[in-house]
């Protein structure tokens, strides 16, 4: 049968075609594999560049790959898209994702979109941080914050760039411009980080009003206006509690006023003193002085109340003492006002005396006390010396009345004296003079007691005038023993309250009385 067709013409012309057909489709079945062998090739190399991060090559492959016939166009668009990323040529890959997009729109492509639009806006927003923490370096503020203010528009949620500018502020000294930047940057990014950068940016404001209220205190205390000076720096430790300038400068203020109660409790309440040297030092130096300070305050009560007592042998002592002459007597005048008897708090910084019962300590030698009116000894009064060659043992004190700053009117005035007697025993006499005064001298009846060691041993009665001691009258009857040459008798000496037969007398030009003693 097929070998009659084949003989015929149209047999012929069949199995031509036929053979035509076979080689043609057979062509085209080893073309196409060839081709897509070639696409799948050119793809495959495309993601390992990428894979690999070699993205120049992979923008080539995946072009390469696009150009081809055949294949996942949209697989390779994401790819190529990716490529351009990896570049950093986020428009070219996003041209490239919406082109397609508009063609084909598919979820795929769309989030690739939003994913490269954020990887962009990442860059972008790194970029410029960059740039801005450049400027910020090289102390650039006002550069850096125009940088942070692009950033800003870039990503308006996130914080950085706030933070940044209100710090850039902060170092400007441009307080309230960082306070309301961070305030600015809490609204819109909701950041709760801001918020320490808040606490330090009101901490730079609280300093800056601190300072102005250190500065306005210490004028007022330059004035010399403690009242004012000391509530400003109160002022100033209630806004900065943890500051030690405030404390330091008030607490020395108590001290130099001896305050030094106040000056500890101050430092103590804080407990700056264990971080700060210099509140250390100050407060030890407080405590130092409240010592010393409490010992004179002991020491000059002591002083008052031996005083009072007229146990001038203790008077005596605590003159003589160190402590006493090194931290209570002055080169100036010290005034002490016993507040009416009350138990004192020595005030040695005070200027004038005030009426009233006072110690008034004039050097480490003499002091007086007793009642003081309109700034002059007046009333009765006790005027004590110690002897400048022997203090330990020797001293005089006047004790009366006074009026016009000086002994007017009945008192007595004693000297106690050390000596050696012949067998070598030291011992003690007293002299002790009673009777009226008028200007520091002698005047009318007076009485002279003669001690050894405290015991009386004789005494004198005579009349004085004007400090002149006046000669014994003499009677008809009377019969006195001549005095020497340049010497008068005033009186006979008695002993054991009666008459020894010796007489006192003194020299011609003689004057009695206290003036030598009393300042």
């Amino acid at each position: 049968m097929l070998h009659k067709i084949f003989r015929t013409k149209e047999g012929i012309i069949i199995t031509i075609i036929t053979v035509f057909t076979i080689i043609t489709i057979s062509l085209l079945a080893i073309y196409g594999y060839v081709r897509n062998k070639s696409f799948m090739e050119q793809a495959v190399m495309a993601e390992n560049y990428l894979n690999a991060g070699n993205y120049e090559q992979a923008v080539e492959a995946y072009k390469k790959a696009l150009s081809k016939n055949g294949g996942d166009k949209q697989l390779l668009t994401i790819g190529l898209a990716q490529a351009y990323a990896g570049l950093e040529e986020y428009d070219k890959a996003l041209e490239i994702l919406r082109a397609y997009y508009m063609k084909s729109p598919d979820i795929k492509i769309k989030e690739k979109i939003e994913e490269i639009t954020t990887r962009k806006t990442d860059y972008e927003f790194s970029q410029v941080i960059s740039r801005a923490e450049v400027f910020y370096s090289k102390n650039e503020y006002e550069k850096a914050i125009l940088e942070f203010e692009k950033a800003k528009q870039i990503k308006s949620k996130d914080s950085t760039p706030y933070r940044r500018i209100a710090e850039a502020y902060m170092v400007l000294g441009e307080y309230e411009k960082a306070r309301d930047e961070v305030i600015e940057g809490q609204e819109i990014t909701g950041d709760d980080k801001l918020k320490y950068t808040l606490s330090m940016v009101n901490r730079y404001l609280n300093k800056e009003q601190y300072d102005m209220l250190m500065s306005q205190a210490a004028e007022y205390i330059l004035q010399e206006n403690f009242k004012d000076g000391e509530k400003k720096y109160q002022e100033a430790i209630n806004l900065l509690p943890n500051e030690a300038a405030a404390y330091l400068e008030l607490a020395n203020i108590y001290i130099s006023q001896g305050r030094y109660d106040e000056a500890i409790r101050l430092l103590s309440d804080v407990n700056l003193y264990e971080d700060n040297q210099e509140v250390t030092d100050v407060y030890n130096k407080a405590k130092e002085l409240k010592s010393v300070s409490d010992e004179k305050n002991k020491v000059i009560n002591s002083l008052i109340g031996a005083l009072k007592k007229r146990d001038f042998n203790s008077v005596r002592t605590i003159m003589a003492s160190s402590f006493y002459i090194e931290n209570i007597v002055d080169e100036t005048t010290v005034y002490i006002n016993t507040k009416k008897e009350a138990p004192v708090e020595a005030d040695e910084d005070a200027e004038t005396v005030v009426d009233g019962i006072n110690l008034i300590i004039y050097d480490s030698y003499s002091l007086y006390y007793g009642n003081v009116q309109g700034g002059r000894r007046s009333g009765e009064g006790i005027y004590f010396k110690i002897s400048e060659e022997s203090k330990d043992i020797s001293y005089s004190y006047y004790d009366g009345e006074w009026s016009r700053n000086q002994p007017n009117g009945f008192g007595r005035y004693v000297e106690v004296k050390a000596y050696t007697d012949d067998e070598g025993n030291e011992r003690e006499s007293k002299t002790k003079t009673e009777g009226g005064f008028v200007n520091t001298l002698e005047d009318g009846s007076m009485t002279k007691y003669f001690y050894i060691d405290n015991r009386e041993v004789s005494r004198l009665s005579y009349n004085a005038k004007d400090g002149v001691p006046l000669p014994l009258p003499r009677t008809g009857n009377s019969s006195y023993p001549e005095p020497e040459e340049g010497y008068y008798l005033i009186g006979e000496l008695y002993v054991d309250d009666a008459p020894s037969g010796e007489y006192y007398s003194v020299k011609t030009g003689t004057i009695w009385g206290v003036s030598e003693l009393i300042k």
